[in-house]
Formats: C-alpha cells, sequence, structure tokens
C-alpha cells in the first residue's frame, strides 16, 4: 500500500485521517491527551 505518511510519526496513515487532523489518528488522539 502506498499510503501518505504521517508528518509526526511517520507513520502509512489513511489519507482521511490526514485531511481531519493533519497527522494519523494515533498522533491526533496523542495530542488531545496533552
Amino acid at each position: 500500500q502506498n499510503l501518505p505518511l504521517c508528518p509526526q510519526c511517520k507513520c502509512p496513515t489513511p489519507p482521511g485521517e490526514l485531511q481531519r487532523w493533519d497527522v494519523c489518528g494515533l498522533c491526533a488522539i496523542k495530542q488531545w491527551q496533552m
């Protein structure tokens, strides 16, 4: 799979997540928990 990479953790990320949060779901959740 040629998924785009999360700019924060460099993990392959579904494009929909990047469109919503600019990072992958895991990074987004970590940011919310801060």
